[in-house]
């Protein structure tokens, strides 16, 4: 009788990239033969490298995995937002909730997605306080404080509203981080100066607010879909850098 072969996988998910930069990356990896072998796989906002090992001895097929985890680690830092089952919102959310930290958000264009993301995870009322998804203007005026001379000057769409966003939800709401996303999410509405798919996300803490402009690509529902995962992804880094 043969001793039985052992088969672990692990999966590791980066974010931030795509399947082409990642495999680029670690070309070695990919051409890896059995006993371990490494698979790459795309997905929605993320790229997963699958890795594969079988060995007669449970540990020795443990030791393979872990060795090439590492590699992966050390090769795209703090690209690698976890593995296995992790999702953005679970490691979000783990890192809230290890920090004691609570957060709000205010959304347009992605109308209230990226608090249906953050809400996916199980206990999330442990870091998550709520958000406002503030449409209109004359919304993210009355309900957020947004400056009127801001948005009749630099127009909803703009670094300063989603800075004030952020910075408003925070006040409002008491929370420790409060995000902020104002875009364009298509397919009408867009302009030469302000194309489709432009988003400004911004994230206000307790010690520094920043904001990134983003430029996205694909339907209405992937630019929603796109500008949600990158909030959180932000989010992740800004808790990530506070450790």
């Amino acid at each position: 009788k043969f001793p039985k072969e052992h088969f672990l996988i692990r999966s590791v998910k980066i974010t931030g990239l795509v399947e082409a930069q990642v495999a680029q990356r670690v070309p070695r990896l990919l051409k890896l033969k059995p006993p371990v072998t490494v698979g790459i796989y795309a997905k929605p906002d993320e790229v997963e490298l699958k890795i594969m090992a079988k060995h007669y001895s449970k540990k020795k097929a443990a030791r393979m995995v872990l060795r090439i985890e590492n590699e992966i680690r050390r090769k795209f830092k703090e690209k690698v937002m976890g593995t296995d089952n992790d999702t953005l919102s679970s490691v979000v959310g783990g890192l809230l909730k290890k920090k004691k930290k609570t957060l709000a958000i205010a959304e347009s264009c992605t109308g209230g997605l990226v608090s249906n993301r953050v809400t996916q995870t199980s206990g999330s009322s442990d870091y998550f306080l709520g958000g406002i998804v503030c449409y209109r203007n004359t919304i993210k005026i009355q309900a957020l404080g947004v400056s009127e001379a801001s948005l009749k000057k630099e127009g909803a769409v703009s670094e300063n509203v989603a800075l004030q966003l952020a910075k408003n939800i925070r006040a409002r709401f008491g929370s420790d981080y409060g995000i902020g996303v104002s875009g364009i999410a298509g397919p009408s509405g867009g302009t030469k100066r302000k194309p489709v798919g432009l988003v400004y996300i911004a994230i206000a803490s307790p010690n520094k607010n920043i904001c990134r402009e983003y430029h996205f690509f694909g339907s209405r529902t992937e630019i929603q879909s796109h500008a949600a995962n990158k909030a959180l992804d932000l989010l992740r880094l800004e808790l990530l850098n506070l450790g």
